[in-house]
């Protein structure tokens, strides 16, 4: 989503910022949905869309992602990408 990590300052855990505890249940039953609708080639899915769900409000809105070029983390050069942990962070690295 982010073309380099945060700091590991700026971006806390989820102890610190504070998840609802219902949250990861709604969204892993949307989840399962999506996996469900693929599997059966029914309705339409969220591929290519990401869904921000405001729970403050009920609300659900999709964003329609584009392909970024200049992004060299893809699904089609997926064995040349590495996911190493550094200083606490996840980013991925080319292998080369």
């Amino acid at each position: 989503m982010v073309p380099e990590a945060p700091p590991a300052e700026l971006a806390p855990s989820c102890s610190e910022a504070g998840v609802l505890g219902v949250l990861p249940g709604i969204v892993g039953t949307i989840q399962a949905l999506e996996a469900i609708k693929l599997l059966l080639g029914i309705g339409e899915s969220l591929s290519g869309r990401i869904l921000a769900i405001d729970t403050t409000d009920m609300s659900f809105r999709t964003f329609n992602l584009k392909t970024d070029p200049n992004n060299w983390v893809t699904y089609a050069n997926r064995d040349e990408i590495e996911v190493r942990d550094l200083e606490g962070l996840c980013a991925p690295v080319a292998r080369h």
